[in-house]
Parts: C-alpha cells; structure tokens; sequence
C-alpha cells in the first residue's frame, strides 16, 4: 500500500508539470489573428488529475460476518485522482465521433459502520478506468461531448470491530469492478495538437461479493455496491492530422513561440506562506504501550494547518529551460488526533502529533514562456514533530490510576515533488504559487511515559501543502530595463500574449471569517426526538485563498478559487436530551487547532458583454472541508457530568466534527466599471443538492471513533469584491462572502445500536478579505481585451422609466422565543440562514444626479434553524425543548432615493416587508420523560407578519434596457404571538408564545427597464 501510494503522488506531480509545460508550448497564438477553425480527426494522447468522490454500501456478510445481522452499512469515500488517456477522433461538419480509453491511479477512501453497528468497514479505491464512445459538437475551437461506456475499478476492503465488544478479527480483501459510466466535457484546442479539458464522469458497478479473510485465516462473503463520481482536468496532445490542420485563409495561425524575456539566471532569496494537509497513521508499537491496546493498536489522524517561511536559490537558465537548486524552511503548526492502542474495555488512548517546523532541498527543472516560469521540483524534505500519546481516562482516576503520558519528539526525513508558476513582474522581483506532496514513510519513535516506562512506535507521515511565495533575485537593478517595449530578447514586454483569445486574472486573498455550526441528532426512526445536539460558535478562521478567472473573446469564462486556514477560537455546546429521567446535560468546550479547506470551479457565458460591463450565468462545482478538536468540559446544566470541570490540557481532545460538502452550484456573475479605475463584481449561486459527508470522534469514548455521517442537502453563496487598478495589469480590492450549507437528508450510526438515527446538519460562514491580482493575456489590438481598464460609460445614464426583474442570493437571521422560565444563560435564539430567489418591479424618476423610485419585490426563501428553548423548565429532568424557524416568504414595499454617476446608480431605501413564517417546538422528548404519554409530535405554527424594511444598494446599467444591482435589506418582522395548537397542559406557559424575528438579505439582481433612453452622444451597445 506504501508503494502505490507513493507512485500515487509522484504520478499527480508528473502531471501538473507536464500539463503546464504543455500547456506552456501552447502559448503561441499570433495575435491578431481570426479564430481557427479546428478539425479534431486524428489520434490523441493526454493526461489527467482531479477530485473523486463515491458511495459504498455493505449489503450483507456470511461465513465469520454472519452472526453480525443486519449487516447493512454505508460510506461516502472521497480523495484524488491522476492518469492517462488515449483515443480516437472522427469529424464530420461540426460533428466529431471518437472512442477513447483512460486509467487513473486513485485514493478514494470511505468508512461506515456496518455488522449491527459493531464493526467499522473501511473501502480504498486505488485504481479506476473507462473505455467509452464520444459525441461532440464544435463551436470555433471548442468541443463540447458526451460519452458512455465501461468501468472498472480496483478496490480494497476491510472491516475492523469496535473492540468494547469483545472482536479481535479484522478482515481484509481485494477485488476488481466492472461497470458503465456515462460523462459530459468541455475540450479546448489552445494550439496545434494541444487542447485541454473540464470532464465529469459517473461510474456504476452495482453490487458485488468479494472473499475477505482475518488474520487467524477464518472467511467472510461480503456484497458491496459502488460507485463513483470524478472531476478531471486534463490536457491532450493530438498526433498526425489532428488539430495541427487548423487554418484560416493564407498564413499560418500558430507562430513560434518567442524566447524568454526573463534571464532567471543567478542567486535569489524570498518568503512564502500557505498551509497543507495530510495523514498520519499510528501502524504499530511494542513495549508497555502496546499492552495498554490488547486488541489493536492503529489510528489514523488528519492532519492540517498553516507554513510560512523562507527560501533561497539558484538557477541557471539554458535557452527556454531553467533548472536550479533550493533550500527552504518553514514554520508550521499542523496538528492531528488519532484513536490509538484500544483496549477491551472503557481504555484507550488518544495519539496526538504536531508538526512545528518544515524544510526541504530541491532541484527544479522548469520551461520559460515570456516572464512566465513552469518548473517541477523533487528532493529531500524534513520535518520536527512533537507525538504524544495520553489515556483517555486521564479525567477518571477512578477507573485508571494513575495516567501515562508517552512522549517522542524528533526529526524526520522524507522525499518531496512539487511543481509550481513563477512570474517575473521585474528583473528582480517575481511571484510564485507551488504545489507539494511529501512523503516521510514509516518510522519507529521511541516514546518514553513519566514513570521511564519505553515503547517503540511506527508512524507514517504524508503531506499536501499549497504556497504562494515570492523571490528577490541579488545583484539585478529591480527597475532598470524593465517593461521595455523593444528588444524583447534583452529586456521584457509589458504583458507577454500567452493566450491571445484569453484574458487571465489571477490573485491571492488573505480572507477573516467567523461562522457556526451544528448537528441534531434524532433517534430512530426520525427527529421528532432530539437525542443530541452540538452547536459551535464564533468560529474564527484565517485563511490564504489563491483565484483565477479566464474569459474567452467569445463571452465564455471558467473561473475558480482554492482556499485553506486555521481556526483560531471558538466554542462548542453538546447538549444531550436523555430518554430517561436523567437530567439534561449542557457542556461547553473550547474549540482551538481546528482547520478549514474550500474550493470552486465554474463554466459560464457572459449573455451581456461590453463597455458598461458584463453578465453571465454558470454551472459549476463547490467543496468545503471543516474539521477541528474541542479541548476542556463545562457543566452548564444539571447533569454530573464535567463536575468538577475539566482543566485544560494541552492534548487531550474532548470531541470533534469533521465534514466534507460537495455540491453542484448554479449562479450569476456580473462585473461592472464604476470608474476607470473602480470595479465591481457580484456572484451569487444557488446549490441544488450537496453531498454530506461526515465524522463524529468523541475522543475520550472509544466506541464512536468514528461514527460515520452520510447525507445530502442545498446550500447558498453570495459574494462582493470592489477592486482598484493600480496599473492596467495590476489591482487590489476588497470583498465579502457569505455561505450557508445545509441537510435536508442525512443520518448516522452509533456503535452498537441497530439501525441509522437521522440527523440535521448545517454549517454557516461569513466574512471579508483584501486581494491582488495581475491580468494577462488578450489581444493588445483589442480596445476591450487591452484598454488600460474597462471604463465606464462617460456620459450620465438616464434613469427614468419602469422596470422589472429577478434576484438570487442568501439571507441570514434570528429569532428570539420569550422565556418564561429562569434563564440559565443559553438558547432561546434560534439563528437561521439560508438561500432566497424571487422578482421585482419598479419605477423610477431622475432629476439632476438625483433618482427617485418606487420598488415591490417578492422572494421565495428558505432561511432556516434550530436551536434549544426554555432550558431552565423547573423538572431538570425534562429540561430543554427544540425550537425551529423557517422563513419561507418574504415580501417588501419600498421607496428609493438614489444618486446617478454615470451609469452607476448608488441608491438607499426604506418601507413595509410582510414574511411568512414556519415556527416549530419539538415537546416529544420532554414529555416521553415525564411518561405524560404525549405523542403530538412537533407543533408547528404558520405566521405571517408585517414589519418594515431598510437598506442600500449599487445599480449599474450594462446597455440601454439592463441593468444589475447589488442589493442589501435589514428586515424587521417585529414581535409576534404564535400559538401551538394542541399543546399538552405543561406547556401552558409556552403554547402562546411571544416571538421576535430580524433578518439581513443580500441579493444580486437583473432589471429590464422599458423604453430606456440611450447614452448621450451615441447608441446604446
């Protein structure tokens, strides 16, 4: 496993270089010159890499498994993937026919609890491949396929017990797959015999029965169904009459690719910084350690956090290729927990491992296009990291006396590949952004307890890491010669033409945000019964972000972001409802070491383009990881336990919740100039359905470690940027985001317990950052690809007229439940958050700069929560209720006053808002405690509420009859009196309940205005 892991690795690094140096040779478009029109005939070869995700569903087990009935269990999986394709292309007219065959090394990895809940089957994808037919049609140089075929895919499998149940087998076993998968791609032809792709596929296996053995040699038939989904990027080399038979008339399409202007030659020094992720696994041990776990002693543990540092360098560069040393270190603070040495009975051990400090030796080997550099690098990597490995009774002297603290702390070697794009802004200076994976192995540390008692351990150790940096190059004038217009193999061009069809923005952020989440966990077989619930609050995260964005001459564009951080504080609440008479519980921990990985890829089309800006729809994908421990244990409530509280510790972990969202987004973009150096750009996206994939550690418990999550659900996002151009290259900005994620399925198991018990999950985030970006590309004969920024329109717009239109983005709120009850200092809020989509109409009057109107609108919503009401019931037994809220409608009537400049209209308003509420109070668990017999269920009520409105917005005119608008309302539905129908006699208090609800609304908008005036002095585009 070892081995193919790191062939795995070194694969996906061998790719991304050879793809960018690809990509790189492709870079020879003349400008100037009218599209080509491609002819695809021909045989091609390429390589991929990508993100998978599947679903494995463990149907039934015979042999040693059969006693362990029902056996049903299901897993998400999830990981990388990186390979190689070869096919065929047939063209007719606009019509291209083709078969094709690719394989892919793999790490798809998925856990669900299965056999009566007692054991825990593990799934590894390693190896997968398709053999398919494509049809596609061309537009200029773009193929847009389909294609369907066969699967197949390589998995192993493996089941381990919980061992608080007295097994010890583990059972272990291969097989391959065999299915059809069935795909939809965009492939684009960037020069002769070189074009590039975005491809979905969905592979199906169904079910199959595979012989899995135990290590004392007994058998089990397991039935697993499979399948998965991929998202690759790829790039292909087309051979003989491919794409090289693009023509336009007499001359050639393709020119020679010019030399690099940049003489990257000499010594340098700079600083990076970025973050990265990883795994260590605790594989064995010896000594007094190992006794402590009788039954088994492997964990794994997830691994992230933030680097910053410094490195320095040499190159030499030979013609177009530039190869050089480097040594560099980094300052680190990746941490990982894992459940490790478990014992038979309540024992066990949690296994800690911090990474402090980070450095590497290289060489690189690269190719130079312009200023451009796109290198790989590989050499020797090390790595100082702390393990400590404490009992998780160390709180429980009662049952463990006394506890042992093993302790190890040492250096690592390792290898590393990488490969990056480093661009010389000056004969100095240049920026960076590189891709790392390395590899430490196994290693035996000998760790050592307070008592002197030694063990040796073995770990593993792999990392991921994501940098942006930048370089110095010593004795270079960082001024003299630069951007020179003449010479080009002496000094540099202002901005090299790499795409002369493409235009290419591409940044970094440094992104603040805060956010909550929460999980309800109901009993089977729904959630009218809460069992559980946790609820983490001020979630504070930095984060580093890298983006890119390309548009197309002909209005498509493909934009898409990367972003990682830590969290720096934050709580959590684990409230637990008893079914018995035990009182409720109320813990409050803290939440520290926590990290935060997120992503995004979007295919669009600007409907709208031209000087006063541009508007578009797009199709995308969405990722978002979250995970982080919670330390130390309050009581809150009545129930004994953290009384006395915990103390904190350094190590020990308490709980934690780790979640992985995947989802498909539907959206808008719009840019707009507010000025000539002013820019504004508003997205908001809609996500239908998002897969839910999840772990639940309770750490000092090693009977839920994990307990797997699965579901699926919708989502929202919004965001803001408003940049300056500091140059017609160069610009800054500043922005804000909100995303809301939410279940509208899932469940999860417990150790031991039958059957699935259904939860809710949502997760909540918010924030700004500061940007800077660098474009390239474009035609320079182009005004709207090589203006020195996109101007605004000079003349004012007038604004007078009617109009109408839609709007789609998200919404986050509150509403606060009167208690009638003493107050213990927690609930009776319950936040909400979520998506909203509806239309307006309006009318407008202008006099002067000045703009007067008169605007309704209409939206539907679903901005929805729950959260605990009326903890302080006077039976502590019975203590605590759930509330929820979900706002479904909402109306407003407004008036605007506004101010035109240009076509930029900046406008405040205020009015009347009406919403249509669904408020809800789960009683069922407080009265099946008092065995009142009360099964009502959930009482829900349906309000509608009058309220009033304010807010403020930006309305920029794209041409003479659209327009979009940025938009911001704070909605105030006042207090009002909802009744619970049939509530039981102990809730007399309570079934007329008093409820306040305050809401914040952020939408991007299209209008349509009727019989619009044109621009003064000229026609409307």
């Amino acid at each position: 496993m070892i081995v193919r892991r790191r062939s795995f690795y070194a694969t996906v690094a061998l790719v991304v270089f050879v793809s960018g140096i690809s990509a790189a040779r492709s870079a020879d478009l003349s400008v100037g010159v009218p599209p080509p029109v491609a002819s695809w005939t021909g045989l091609y070869v390429g390589t991929h890499l990508g993100s998978g995700w599947g679903y494995d569903a463990w149907r039934s087990g015979s042999g040693a498994l059969a006693p362990f009935t029902p056996f049903f269990g299901e897993a998400s999986s999830d990981g990388t993937i990186g390979g190689a394709q070869i096919g065929y292309n047939k063209q007719i007219g606009r019509w291209v026919l083709g078969v094709e065959a690719d394989a892919s090394v793999a790490d798809l990895q998925g856990i669900a609890e299965c056999g009566n809940s007692v054991w825990i089957c593990r799934t590894r994808t390693n190896a997968l491949g398709t053999a398919t037919a494509r049809l596609g049609f061309t537009v200029d140089q773009f193929l847009l396929y389909g294609k369907g075929g066969f699967g197949w895919a390589r998995e192993e499998l493996a089941t381990t017990p919980y061992p608080t149940f007295g097994n010890v087998n583990q059972f272990y076993g291969s097989a391959t797959r065999l299915g059809w998968t069935a795909g939809l791609g965009l492939e684009y032809a960037f020069a002769p015999g070189l074009s590039a792709k975005i491809e979905y596929d969905y592979l199906h296996f169904g079910d199959k029965t595979t012989t899995l053995t135990d290590q004392f040699g007994n058998q089990s038939n397991v039935a697993v169904g499979s399948d998965a989904q991929l998202i690759k990027l790829g790039v292909n080399y087309h051979l003989g009459e491919g794409i090289p038979s693009f023509a336009v008339g007499a001359g050639p399409v393709f020119a020679a690719a010019p030399t690099g202007n940049r003489n990257w030659t000499g010594f340098y020094v700079g600083a990076h910084g970025g973050g990265g992720w990883g795994r260590t696994d605790w594989e064995r041990a010896d000594g007094l350690f190992n006794a402590f776990g009788d039954l088994m002693f492997a964990g794994t543990g997830v691994t992230g956090g933030m680097i910053f540092g410094g490195q320095a360098g040499y190159n030499w560069q030979f013609g177009r290729w530039v190869t050089g040393i480097e040594g560099e270190a980094s300052w680190a603070d990746f941490d990982s927990n894992a459940k490790c040495a478990v014992g038979t009975g309540l024992l066990s051990f949690n296994c800690h491992t911090r990474i402090d400090a980070l450095g590497s030796v290289t060489g690189r080997l690269g190719t130079t296009y312009g200023n451009l550099l796109i290198y790989g690098k590989a050499g020797a990597a090390w790595a100082h990291e702390a393990h400590e490995a404490v009992t998780s009774l160390i709180d429980l002297p009662e049952f463990f006396p006394p506890d042992n603290r093993f302790k190890a702390d040492d250096t690592r070697w390792g290898y590393t590949v990488g490969t990056g794009l480093e661009y010389g802004f000056s004969p100095a200076w240049s920026a960076k952004v590189e891709y790392g994976y390395t590899y430490f192995g196994s290693k035996t540390f000998t760790f050592t307890d307070q008592f002197g008692n030694a063990s040796n351990v073995q770990l593993m150790q792999d990392l991921h890491t994501v940098k942006m940096g930048v370089n110095y190059k010593l004795g270079t004038d960082p001024v003299a010669g630069a951007y020179a217009s003449i010479a080009p193999s002496k000094s540099y061009v202002k901005a090299p033409q790499i795409w002369s069809d493409w235009v290419i923005e591409a940044g970094a952020r440094a992104v603040v945000s805060s956010g909550r989440k929460a999980q309800d966990f109901g009993d089977t077989p729904s959630l009218d019964y809460i069992q559980s619930r946790l609820t983490y609050t001020g979630m504070t995260n930095y984060a580093a972000e890298i983006f890119a964005r390309l548009d197309h001459r002909n209005g498509m564009f493909v934009k898409g972001n990367f972003g990682l951080g830590n969290f720096v504080g934050g709580q959590m609440y684990d409230e637990d409802f008893p079914p018995s008479l035990t009182p409720y519980s109320n813990t409050v921990q803290q939440q520290r070491d926590g990290h935060l990985r997120y992503g995004g890829l979007d295919v669009g089309y600007n409907l709208i383009k031209g000087p006063g800006g541009e508007l578009g729809p797009y199709v995308g994908y969405r990722s978002f990881y979250e995970s982080g421990p919670t330390h130390d244990c309050v009581q809150i409530a009545s129930y004994p336990a953290c009384v006395p509280a915990i103390a904190p510790e350094t190590s020990l972990a308490g709980l934690s919740e780790t979640e992985i969202w995947r989802g498909v987004a539907v959206g808008l973009n719009t840019r707009v100039p507010l000025s000539d150096r002013w820019k504004l750009e508003i997205d908001a996206a809609y996500l239908p359905y998002v897969n839910f994939q999840g772990e639940d550690n309770h750490w000092l418990r090693p009977d839920i470690n994990p307990g797997p999550e699965q579901g699926h659900g919708w989502g929202t996002q919004i965001e803001a940027i408003v940049s300056y151009a500091m140059t017609d290259r160069l610009s800054v900005g500043v922005g804000g985001r909100y995303m809301y994620l939410a279940t509208s399925s899932a469940y999860t198991q417990t150790a031991g317990v039958p059957g699935i018990q259904p939860e809710k999950f949502y997760t909540e985030r918010w924030g700004g950052f500061v940007q800077t970006s660098y474009r390239f590309g474009g035609d320079p004969r182009a005004a709207t690809s090589a203006a020195p920024y996109d101007k605004a329109p000079a003349a004012p717009r007038d604004w007078t007229g009617i109009y109408f239109g839609g709007h789609l983005g998200g919404g986050s709120g509150y509403s606060d439940w009167a208690d009638p009850y003493p107050w213990i200092g927690f609930g009776d809020r319950v936040r909400a958050g979520g998506a909203v989509a509806g239309a307006q109409v309006g009318i407008n009057y202008q006099r002067g700069h000045a703009v007067f109107g008169l605007e309704a609108a209409g939206s539907w919503s679903q901005i929805e929560g729950t959260f605990t009401c009326f903890a302080g019931f006077p039976d502590p037994a019975a203590a605590a209720m759930d509330c929820g809220s979900r706002l479904d409608r909402i109306a407003t009537f407004t008036g605007r006053v506004g101010y035109a400049a240009d076509s930029t209209l900046y406008y405040v308003k205020a009015g009347a808002a009406l919403g249509h509420t669904n408020f809800m109070l789960n009683a069922d668990p407080v009265f099946n405690k008092l065995g009142l017999g009360f099964t009502g269920g959930i009482l829900n009520s349906d309000t509608t509420a009058w309220g009033w409105t304010a807010g403020a917005g930006i309305e920029h005119a794209l041409d003479a009859h659209w327009s979009v608008v940025g938009d911001y309302k704070y909605v105030d539905l006042g207090t009002t009196t909802v009744t619970f129908a049939n509530a039981p006699a102990p809730l007399a208090a309570v079934q007329s309940e008093t409820i306040k609800q305050r809401y914040h609304v952020m939408t991007l908008g299209v209008n349509y205005k009727f019989d619009w005036t044109s621009f003064a002095g000229r026609t409307a585009p």
